[in-house]
């Protein structure tokens, strides 16, 4: 089904304004790589920009936040859906699955 993907090539400002745009439908999704080594598909549906820096490319889920490294400043991820999932807020989503990075 269409989506628009997204990676840590993009800007937080760039990611932030595509999941707006097209969230509930298509949606904008990425793939996060999880501790464990595998491979998740999540879809985003809520985020915003923050002043934080963080290394392209990386996830930090310290403080209750989950922070995507991008080209620019990090992204704050408010809820996401990872594939064949419910919504979950990001205090939920590390609980289970510990992201490491994303593609």
């Amino acid at each position: 089904f269409p989506s628009h993907d997204t990676s840590s090539k993009n800007s937080a400002e760039e990611i932030e304004r595509k999941t707006r745009a097209y969230t509930p439908w298509p949606g904008v999704r990425t793939t996060f790589t999880l501790k464990n080594g595998e491979h998740q598909e999540v879809k985003l549906h809520s985020v915003r920009t923050t002043e934080n820096v963080l290394e392209a490319g990386r996830i930090s889920t310290e403080s209750e936040k989950l922070l995507l490294g991008t080209a620019s400043v990090a992204l704050e991820v408010l809820s996401l859906q990872p594939a064949t999932k419910n919504i979950l807020t990001t205090k939920e989503y590390p609980q289970g699955y510990k992201p490491t990075s994303f593609i």
